[in-house]
């Protein structure tokens, strides 16, 4: 049987351990968790444009997010790989925008896509969905 100080040294040892192990835990578990479930990525900026200016709906986010995501990577996967000749690249660049443009056209409305067509002839960089702007 334990004396009285025994008692209470070996409760706060256990006290102290418990309280090292939530702190272990609580350091531990949300990089975890965060390694298990990653964060949603943020969208890209001309996509939330797009969402604003077309009023697209869940789904359509969904496909046009699918589809921007993969533009990016189709171009970025042309200028590592060594796409060097300016003229090339710009009509490779050019006809993977096409191509997405495409695919975004196949995802909108018939009033989306009308608006998304006028949006693109007023940009100069054909970008479209840009902020609400008049052309001057």
């Amino acid at each position: 049987m334990q004396s009285g100080s025994q008692l209470k040294r070996s409760m706060m040892s256990v006290g102290l351990a418990g309280l090292a192990a939530g702190l272990a835990i609580g350091v531990a578990v949300p990089g975890v968790y965060a390694s298990a479930f990653p964060a949603a990525p943020k969208d890209d900026p001309h996509l939330l444009r797009m969402q604003e200016r077309y009023a697209l709906d869940r789904d359509q986010m969904r496909l046009i997010r699918a589809v921007i995501k993969d533009r990016q990577a189709r171009i970025m996967t042309f200028v590592v790989s060594g796409g060097q000749l300016s003229v090339e690249m710009e009509s490779t660049i050019k006809m993977i925008e096409r191509q997405a443009d495409d695919r975004i056209n196949a995802v909108l409305d018939s009033k989306q896509r009308e608006q998304y067509r006028k949006d693109k002839q007023l940009e100069p960089d054909g970008a479209g969905a840009q902020p609400n702007t008049t052309k001057k």
